[in-house]
């Protein structure tokens, strides 16, 4: 049997770390782009589908009652970053909602919520403690609910800009560490007694 060559070695360790991803949902290319992940009836038939460059305006329409997702992809930086997402309905009205880990994000099973008549903008810093901290990209999943009678049909446009590395950033990440930690706990003591 041959020895590996070096650069084997190297492309194999990368293989195994990208299969190693615990964040089987989090399907990102481990850059920035804005992927739409589904947009149907159903959503047993999440399908990869149209990827957009950040700063790109994505022009969509939604049924009321029902759902259309996306997914950003962020890489991960030694700096934070803030994920500006802004809905505007050009017809109708939507509702915005957001996820760091479900993939499906709606009433219910969402991180945030933007439900304001009109246009919504979000601003999301990945230090929050919802974010990952592992890893070398993470995802945020967006799902637009119709919220009109009719079809709604909106524009939809995300920015991923750098935070500055300072020590306002630094001390609100450890803050948000502290509270991350604090999360997963409580979750591994329900899921214990569940």
């Amino acid at each position: 049997m041959r020895a590996l060559r070096p650069t084997s070695l190297v492309l194999l360790a990368l293989l195994r770390r990208l299969l190693a991803d615990d964040h089987a949902s989090n399907w990102c290319a481990g850059f920035d782009e804005v992927v739409l992940t589904f947009d149907g009836p159903s959503p047993e038939s999440r399908v990869g589908g149209s990827r957009l460059s950040p700063n790109m305006t994505f022009n969509s329409s939604v049924l009321e009652d029902a759902y259309a997702f996306y997914q950003v992809c962020i890489a991960r930086h030694t700096h934070e970053h803030a994920i500006e997402v802004d809905v505007v309905a050009v017809t109708g009205d939507t509702t915005l909602f957001l996820s760091a880990e479900n993939p499906l994000p709606q009433r219910g099973h969402s991180s945030w919520i933007a439900q304001q008549r009109g246009n919504d903008h979000v601003s999301l810093p990945t230090y929050l403690p919802e974010f990952p901290r592992d890893g070398p990209r993470m995802a945020l999943y967006i799902g637009v609910l119709g919220a009109a009678p009719g079809v709604s049909n909106f524009t939809l446009t995300v920015a991923i800009k750098d935070l500055p590395e300072n020590a306002d950033v630094r001390s609100r990440q450890e803050y948000y560490d502290k509270s991350r930690r604090v999360l997963l706990e409580t979750r591994r003591l329900r899921r214990r007694g569940a």
